[in-house]
């Protein structure tokens, strides 16, 4: 159950607007805070309103939506769900700038001939309120590429040279739903391996965020029940409130510790506990986020003799994370998102297809 609803602020023409009001007029777990029918009442609002999550028309020709994401982003960073038409999918390369901060959705609108107002998965439509609604984002100028912020990355094709790996763990904050979505996706149905989860959220999301990545996902993803062994082929997310750990038999267990650095599903646990009982088996990966949870879980993984990828900080939302792991000379590897599914599938000794 979702401890407070969904905050959104719709801005679009008041006919769309009434279209979205019928869509979740009967779900608990979403509030309209706020409605825009042009730029200028959406920047007088937007500060004052506190949205979770920003619904936005990109083809309203009275918006300049493209500017307007950049303000928002910029003076009051906040997710977004933008719109665009089917007949208007030309306009989404205008969104790559934003696609790649893991905080904007895009949900394809389609038109009918006797209808003035497009229509749109209502389900689909929920499920990623609800999911971005429990990301903390954070704004992301234009990337600088100085000294600091380059990190290296190579073709791993004849360097990997280490038995098949096991298992394999990945952890994310900010921007982390994007980044498992793409990795989710390019995944066969027939992973030879089972992947653990770890990704930070607000109370209440975790099992619309599973429901959101099972949508494009040929793997099953699912909420981990303890005393269960990790099966190939199944990606397993943290029960709320809780560490997720493998025990001294193998298995899945929920615990309900501490908070370890303010995380009740804290990334360190669960790559420890996978260090310890797998250890060169073991693959650990740790995506965008803030702060330095996942950095000792790395550094156990590492030590144990097992495999570590850290994201370049050029892909990340924030880059903190990884970059903790890469100044603790902890990461094996260090690579751009898209670079890390046929990596994981080379390091599991399976074959890299990508899927239609």
């Amino acid at each position: 159950m979702i401890s407070e609803p969904v905050r959104i602020f719709l801005i679009d023409q008041p006919e769309w607007v009434q279209k979205l009001h019928s869509l979740i007029h009967d779900s608990p777990e979403v509030t309209i805070v706020g409605t825009a029918s042009n730029s200028q009442e959406a920047h007088m609002q937007i500060g004052s309103i506190q949205a979770d999550v920003i619904c936005l028309n990109l083809t309203n020709p009275i918006l300049d939506g493209i500017h307007l994401l950049r303000t928002v982003m910029a003076n009051h960073p906040t997710p977004f769900i933008v719109f665009i038409n089917k007949s208007e999918e030309h306009i989404r390369s205008q969104l790559q700038e934003f696609e790649q901060t893991g905080t904007i959705q895009v949900i394809t609108r389609t038109e009918h001939p006797n209808d003035d107002v497009p229509s749109i998965n209502a389900s689909q439509f929920l499920q990623t309120l609800k999911v971005l609604g429990g990301v903390m984002v954070l704004s992301r100028p234009h990337q600088r590429h100085d000294r600091h912020s380059q990190t290296q990355h190579h073709d791993l094709s004849s360097q990997i040279t280490s038995p098949p790996g096991k298992i394999v763990a990945i952890g994310a904050s900010t921007g982390g739903p994007r980044a498992f979505a793409a990795l989710f996706r390019q995944l066969p149905r027939s992973l030879s391996v089972p992947i653990i989860c770890v990704q930070h959220l607000s109370l209440g999301f975790t099992s619309e965020l599973v429901r959101w990545l099972q949508e494009d996902s040929a793997i099953q993803v699912t909420i981990a029940k303890s005393g269960v062994d990790p099966q190939p082929g199944i990606a397993y997310f943290p029960e709320e409130q809780t560490h997720l750990t493998i025990d001294s038999t193998g298995a899945l267990h929920s615990s309900h510790l501490s908070p370890t650095q303010g995380h009740h599903q804290a990334i360190d646990e669960t790559f420890q506990s996978i260090a310890q009982f797998y250890g060169p088996s073991a693959i650990g990966v740790l995506l965008t986020g803030m702060g330095c949870d996942g950095m000792k879980g790395m550094q156990a993984i590492s030590q144990a003799g097992g495999t570590t990828i850290a994201q370049t900080t050029e892909s990340c939302v924030v880059a903190s994370m990884p970059q903790a792991v890469i100044d603790a000379k902890a990461a094996t590897h260090v690579l751009p998102l898209e670079r890390m599914t046929p990596t994981l599938l080379q390091l599991i000794g399976q074959p890299h297809k990508v899927r239609q």
